[in-house]
């Protein structure tokens, strides 16, 4: 549970990490296109401003002109008019008003009427702009107007003087889609605008996918005593180039990672513990190998004491003969003394000591046999020795029994490191079920054969047999399986033999016919 909440805390924590750079990124790519928006808007603006000033003065310059002339003839001031308006394209008309608000002339003559009606619009809504421009001998604006065209206006009155006397006004009739059209396009901007006056739009130039509510700018702007507000979105243009993948991908990749390295971090933490406790389960299995080897170790030694018991026979035959050498030499000897024949005498004992010797060899050999050498060393030993005396423990009962021994071990086999005793008990019990398999049989026939080959020794132990049917081939090594009558075997020699083999390092294999015989091949390696 805790290490889960560890791997919870690092997801939350590099997704808190991912989600504020994306952020940060988010806010970054937002920041530069609201300055580049700035930017766009405060040009405008400026532009604005400098173009209808620009226009007002070229208007002043034509009532300047009307001034110094003292008056000029009305086809003369209509075709310099017209001449104004094609230089100065955001005009819509213009016309000379009276001292008495009166329009007189208008250029291009058919808009006389449309000039009469915005100037009544103006006087209805009790503009002081006519006023102001009387007044303060300056440029005045009026508000935002309606076009018959089409479109908004404004107005922008210039008061005549001649000769120090007020003579009416040039009235220029300004459109704001002309102005701002020919504002945007000799300016190359391409952000969204929208223009209002007084909370009503005047001139708008919006595409319909444009979010309105997404990086939006307002800039105020006052010309003449006019106030107007600019509104301003980036273009399409404008985010696609300031706008990236980065961030999402920033986003992504850290969501991944934050991801990958808390399952890492709980993975790794799972690994760790089922690490203990297979080492655990491990130190439980060895414990239980220990005491598994030590059963064998048992199993091993309860079987040579019950072979201990088969070889009593063969074994009270090897030991009466010597004890008869020394019971006959014993008798003997003090005829011998009697009869002064020292040499007999000497010859005697000398018989004696030889039987002695060969007893407590076999006495020997046979306390080897008996005890648990499970923890003995391996010792470097003559191979043929290690056979022979492995053959010599039975022969006897093969003599007694009528079975013929067959004998075929190679004169000169090289000495092999292993543990003598367990070798020997694996020998005996091949050599004893080859026994038990030619009891009944007519013709008796057991077999030993040893020779090297490739650096390894190898022992054969055959029958002539009943042999092994093929249902029992598999389980032959099995534990507590045998194919003797009840009460005849354990069903452990086998097994017991099969593993002594293999912490040997070799291999044991059966080959049997039902019928024929059966045949074990032991292989073990040389130092």
């Amino acid at each position: 549970m805790k290490y889960q909440i560890i791997a919870c805390l690092i997801l939350c924590l590099g997704a808190t990490l991912s989600i504020g750079s994306w952020h940060h990124l988010k806010q970054h790519e937002t920041l530069v296109i609201q300055n580049e928006v700035a930017n766009q808007s405060a040009n405008i603006a400026k532009v604005i401003r400098v173009q209808l000033t620009e226009q007002v003065q070229s208007l002043k310059r034509m009532a300047k002109r009307w001034e110094y002339n003292n008056g000029t003839p009305f086809d003369q001031w209509h075709f310099d008019a017209l001449n104004f308006m094609t230089y100065e394209q955001a005009y819509h008309s213009l016309a000379w008003v009276d001292r008495y608000n009166t329009i007189q002339w208008a250029a291009p003559i058919k808009q006389k009427s449309e000039s009469k009606l915005l100037l009544n619009e103006i006087n209805q809504y009790h503009n002081n702009a006519l006023q102001q421009a009387r007044t303060t001998h300056t440029v005045a604006i009026s508000q935002s107007v309606k076009l018959a065209h089409g479109g908004k206006g404004f107005l922008v009155f210039l008061p005549l003087y001649l000769k120090g006397e007020f003579d009416g006004y040039i009235v220029g009739v300004f459109s704001f889609n002309k102005l701002l059209s020919l504002i945007l396009e000799n300016g190359h901007f391409d952000t969204p605008i929208t223009m209002m006056e007084a909370g009503q739009i005047v001139y708008q130039q919006v595409p319909e996918n444009t979010r309105i509510d997404q990086n939006m700018l307002q800039t105020k702007i006052t010309v003449y005593g006019r106030h107007w507000e600019i509104y301003n979105w980036p273009s399409q243009s404008l985010l696609n180039k300031n706008t990236s993948m980065l961030p999402n991908m920033v986003l992504t990749f850290g969501l991944c990672i934050s991801l990958l390295l808390s399952f890492s971090f709980y993975f790794a933490r799972q690994v760790e513990r089922k690490k203990v406790e297979l080492e655990s389960k491990n130190d439980e299995l060895r414990q239980k190998n220990k005491e598994i080897a030590n059963t064998q170790s048992q199993l091993v030694h309860s079987t040579k004491l019950a072979s201990l018991g088969e070889m009593a026979t063969g074994i009270a035959h090897e030991l009466n003969q010597p004890l008869q050498v020394i019971s006959m030499n014993a008798e003997m000897g003090p005829e011998y003394l009697a009869q002064n024949k020292h040499n007999r005498v000497v010859k005697a004992f000398t018989d004696i000591m030889q039987q002695v010797d060969r007893a407590q060899s076999i006495i020997k050999q046979l306390r080897c046999f008996g005890r648990d050498s499970a923890h003995d060393e391996h010792q470097t030993i003559s191979s043929n020795e290690l056979v022979n005396s492995s053959l010599m423990f039975l022969k006897r009962q093969f003599f007694s029994k009528n079975i013929e021994v067959r004998e075929n071990i190679a004169p000169a086999l090289p000495q092999i490191k292993c543990n003598k005793v367990q070798i020997e008990q694996v020998l005996l019990n091949l050599l004893v079920n080859a026994r038990d398999a030619v009891e009944d049989c007519d013709e008796k026939v057991v077999g030993i054969k040893a020779f090297q080959k490739d650096r390894r020794l190898y022992i054969e132990v055959y029958d002539s047999g009943v042999g092994i049917a093929p249902e029992a081939m598999d389980k032959i090594f099995d534990p507590f399986f045998t194919t003797k009558e009840v009460g005849k075997g354990t069903g452990l020699g086998l097994s017991i033999s099969h593993a002594i083999i293999e912490q040997h390092g070799g291999e044991i294999k059966v080959e049997s016919e039902l019928g024929k015989g059966t045949q074990f091949m032991l292989q073990l390696p040389l130092p």
